[in-house]
């Protein structure tokens, strides 16, 4: 299904396990409680998509566009979300444990009991609008650059 156009479809407990959604558009779709576990969703376009009691295990999101969608109570656990929009989403008791968060924006999400402390956030785009980059790793791990010869 990659790149397919699902504007309003319903994936409602579907078990899409390692599916190839990458670029897919699916504004307003349901997946509801849906097994997303290990899916490729990099560039999708979820915008206004409920993906609550979702699992999403393990799942490629990066690049996508989740703007105003609902991810309460969705299992996101050790799942990619670098660079993905989160502006106006709404995380409630969601998980995000081992979750990466880099480049990812959540300005204006409701983000409400859920623990950040596993995530990886590096110049991430926090609900109030501020940078968090308390796992962007330091200059020194990243090797010191090798001088000419």
């Amino acid at each position: 299904m990659t790149g397919a156009r699902l504007t309003q479809a319903q994936f409602i407990e579907s078990n899409l396990t390692g599916a190839n959604l990458t670029g897919i558009i699916a504004n307003e779709s349901n997946f509801q409680g849906a097994i997303l576990t290990a899916a490729q969703l990099s560039n999708a376009v979820l915008v206004r998509a409920t993906l609550g009691n979702a699992v999403l295990t393990g799942a490629d999101l990066s690049g996508s566009d989740l703007y105003s969608a609902n991810l309460i109570r969705a299992d996101l656990s050790e799942a990619n979300l670098q660079g993905v929009n989160l502006v106006n989403a709404r995380l409630v008791r969601t998980i995000v444990q081992g979750t990466d968060f880099t480049d990812a924006i959540l300005l204006n999400a409701n983000v409400v009991s859920v623990d950040l402390e596993t995530a990886t956030l590096c110049r991430t785009i926090m609900p109030d609008g501020t940078e968090n980059n308390s796992d962007c790793p330091s200059p020194a791990s990243q090797g010191s650059p090798v001088a000419p010869e």
